[in-house]
């Protein structure tokens, strides 16, 4: 049993959630630097960090949870996990919003080289 997360993980019980996106997530959105563009960042500008989203049914819940992770990129090829966390809707939705601007931002780059 796990008694010291290290500060990173919020809730526990969410933890086979983590584990899950940390395995399977197939999309990151990077955590920028205040000032920083997704479209400066698709130009080919690395993040430190990302985070991972997704939802989860936890335990009995009859309701899915928004669950956040952001990881840290240690430029070793590994990442070390800075928080794990079960978030409110309106920012799993946020989330959401921003992944698309990035989503968005990689096309037009792509879009330039075809």
């Amino acid at each position: 049993e796990w008694t010291d997360y290290g500060g990173a993980i919020r809730e526990p019980a969410a933890f086979q959630a983590y584990l899950d996106l940390l395995e399977y997530a197939q999309e990151a959105l990077p955590v920028l630097p205040y000032g920083v563009t997704y479209d400066e960042a698709a130009a080919g500008w690395r993040a430190e960090s990302y985070e991972l989203g997704g939802e989860y049914f936890l335990g009995d819940a009859e309701e899915a949870v928004a669950v956040l992770v952001t990881v840290e990129d240690r430029g070793t090829g590994s990442y070390l996990v800075t928080d794990a966390r079960v978030v409110a809707r309106g920012v799993y939705f946020e989330h959401l919003s921003e992944l698309e601007r990035w989503r968005e931002a990689r096309q037009r780059r792509v879009d330039v080289f075809e």
